[in-house]
C-alpha cells in the first residue's frame, strides 16, 4: 500500500510537471538567433512582394522561395519552448506566405493564432490589413494599431500605400517618409515606387474635396453612381456629355447601351463589383481615347497562343471582363489582390472606386 500511495504520488507529481510545461511553452524567451530567422523570412517574402508588384505576378523560382520559406516557418513551430512574441511573429509571416501563394483561407486562420499569441505583433496588423476587403478597411485596420517598440515603421509603410490608393498622396508621403528610411533595402524595393508617385501626385486634391465620394466611401456602390460619380469628378465622359450634366438615370442607360456593364439587363441600383468597375473604366478609358481596340486588345493577344491561358488565375480568357481586367492591372489602375487573383466578385467600396477612378484619369 505504501509502494501504490508513493507511485501515485509520482505519477501526480509528473502530471503537473506535464502541465507546467505545456504552460510555460509560451512564456519562455526565445533565443535570438530564432527572431533573426524569422527577421530573414520576413525580408525574403517582401522581396517576393516587391517582385510581384514589378512583375504583376507571382514567378514560378518566386513561388518556390515561398514555398521554403514557409516549410522553414512551419518546422520552427516544432522546437520546445519559443515566447508569445515570437510565436505572434511565425505565425503571422506564415499567414504572408500563405497570402502571397493565393491561400487566403489559410492566411486568416494563421492571422487568429498570431493574434491568439500576441495582440500587438506589427507583422499581424500588416497581415490583417492585407486580408481587408478594401483599401479603406485596410487603413482602419493600420490606423487602430497601438505604437510597437519597433516603432510602427512597417505599419506606417503599408498605410503609406494604401493612403495613396485613396487619393491622399499627401499624407501617403508623410508616412513613407516617415518609414522606409529606418527599414531594410527590401522595404524600399516594395515601396519605392509607390513613394515616388506620392511625390508627383501629392499636389493633386483628394478624394474629401469631392462631395461623392464622402457619401460613398464607407459602404457599397451601385452601378449608376459609376456614372455620377465619373461625371461629377472627371471629364472622361465629356465625349459623350458635350461637358454638360446630365441626369444620372439618363447617363446610365446610355452607358448600358454602349456595353459600358456586363450581364443581359444590368440594375442601375446594382451592388457593384471589381470586375464591374473594371469594365467600367476601360470602356471609359478606350472611349476618351477614342480607341475601341483597346476592348479587345487582350483577348486578340492571347487567342493566336496555342493552349493559351489566363495570366489572371480567376479571369478566364472569353469572360466579358478579361480586357478590361487585364487593362486596368496593367495600367495600375486597379491590382491584384494577391499577385494571382483579381477577385471579381468582390464587392467595391466607394473610396476603392474613386481610387480606381482617380488613376484612370491620371491615365487618360
Amino acid at each position: 500500500m505504501r509502494y501504490a500511495t508513493a507511485a501515485a504520488a509520482a505519477i501526480l507529481v509528473l502530471a503537473c510537471s506535464c502541465r507546467s510545461i505545456q504552460r510555460d511553452r509560451m512564456v519562455e524567451t526565445a533565443a535570438p538567433e530564432a527572431f533573426r530567422e524569422l527577421d530573414s523570412a520576413e525580408l525574403g517574402l517582401v522581396a517576393v512582394e516587391a517582385d510581384m508588384q514589378a512583375a504583376a505576378g507571382l514567378s514560378g523560382e518566386n513561388r518556390d522561395r515561398v514555398r521554403t520559406e514557409l516549410a522553414a516557418l512551419e518546422a520552427a513551430g516544432k522546437r520546445t519552448i519559443v515566447d508569445k512574441g515570437y510565436e505572434a511573429r511565425r505565425r503571422a509571416l506564415i499567414g504572408r506566405a500563405k497570402f502571397i501563394g493565393g491561400d487566403l483561407s489559410g492566411a486568416k486562420a494563421e492571422l487568429t493564432r498570431s493574434l491568439q499569441a500576441k495582440k500587438t505583433d506589427e507583422l499581424a496588423v500588416v497581415l490583417a490589413s492585407m486580408l481587408a476587403p478594401s483599401d479603406a478597411g485596410a487603413l482602419a485596420a493600420l490606423d487602430s494599431a497601438p505604437e510597437s517598440e519597433e516603432g510602427n515603421r512597417r505599419i506606417k509603410a503599408e498605410r503609406g500605400y494604401r493612403l495613396l490608393s485613396l487619393g491622399r498622396a499627401r499624407e501617403a508621403l508623410a508616412a513613407f517618409d516617415d518609414a522606409l528610411p529606418f527599414l531594410p533595402a527590401e522595404y524600399a524595393r516594395k515601396y519605392g515606387g509607390y513613394r515616388d508617385r506620392a511625390v508627383a501626385l501629392r499636389d493633386a486634391p483628394t478624394p474629401s474635396a469631392a462631395p461623392e465620394t464622402t457619401r460613398l466611401a464607407a459602404g457599397s456602390v451601385s452601378l449608376a453612381e459609376f456614372c455620377s460619380v465619373t461625371q461629377e469628378n472627371t471629364t472622361l465622359l465629356d465625349g459623350i456629355t458635350g461637358g454638360r450634366r446630365w441626369e444620372t438615370a439618363v447617363l446610365f442607360d446610355r452607358l448600358k447601351a454602349a456595353g459600358y456593364f456586363a450581364g443581359p439587363e444590368p440594375l442601375a441600383s446594382a451592388q457593384a463589383t471589381r470586375a464591374d468597375a473594371a469594365l467600367f473604366l476601360w470602356n471609359v478609358l478606350a472611349a476618351y481615347r477614342g480607341n475601341r481596340s483597346m476592348l479587345a486588345r487582350y483577348t486578340n493577344k492571347y487567342a493566336s497562343r496555342p493552349n493559351a491561358a489566363s495570366p489572371v488565375d480567376d479571369v478566364a480568357i472569353g469572360s466579358p471582363y478579361f480586357d478590361a481586367v487585364l487593362g486596368c492591372v496593367e495600367l495600375e489602375i486597379m491590382r491584384l489582390a494577391d499577385g494571382r487573383n483579381f477577385m471579381p466578385g468582390l464587392p467595391i467600396d466607394g473610396a476603392g472606386f474613386f481610387a480606381a477612378l482617380s488613376e484612370a484619369d491620371r491615365r487618360k
